[in-house]
């Protein structure tokens, strides 16, 4: 089976009510199963939106007083404890920007709502992009444009507006 006819089958799958489809042809066996957000085949996502696992832990806010600074403002301490981490849902390379020559997604600082682009992974010649599934602001970006990234990795660090 050659690279397009695999390409074919996946959008036959995705289109279809199929849930799952197995194909042996030529001594080459491809098994493909559809659940809600994505598409396998194998172990590599075929659609291009792939859902987002976001770690929920306890959320804690420490507010400190700073010893002897002009105004003596409180200042708010950013711990793990308070974020959320998006990670990986595939092995793939991490892309921070469509392109190239074009403007990263989102860099430290920027505000997303629930929906937005993070990045894309590439898996397979697949580009698949993350989307944030939490309105917040990015506080880190853990991996460089053109990185390999394993599943489960962590990609992202998102302070969540709103609580």
């Amino acid at each position: 089976m050659d690279y397009k006819a695999i390409q074919e089958l996946i959008q036959t799958i995705n289109e279809s009510g199929l849930y799952s489809l197995e194909v042996e042809s030529n001594g080459t066996r491809i098994k493909m199963s559809k659940g809600p957000e994505q598409v396998l085949v194998g172990s590599a996502p075929a659609m291009s939106k792939v859902a987002v696992e976001v770690l929920d832990e306890p959320q804690t806010v420490a507010t400190v007083e700073a010893p002897k600074t002009k105004a003596n403002e409180k200042i708010e301490v950013v711990t793990d404890d308070n974020l959320h981490i998006i990670k990986s849902p595939i092995v793939g390379t991490f892309y921070a920007s469509a392109s190239p020559e074009k403007p990263h997604f989102v860099s430290v600082g920027t505000m997303v709502k629930k929906g937005s682009i993070l990045c894309i992974l590439e898996a397979m010649k697949l580009m698949n992009e993350i989307e944030s599934d939490v309105d917040g602001e990015v506080v880190e970006v853990l991996v460089k444009s053109e990185d390999m990234v394993e599943y489960g990795q962590s990609l992202f660090k998102i302070k969540e507006t709103g609580r």
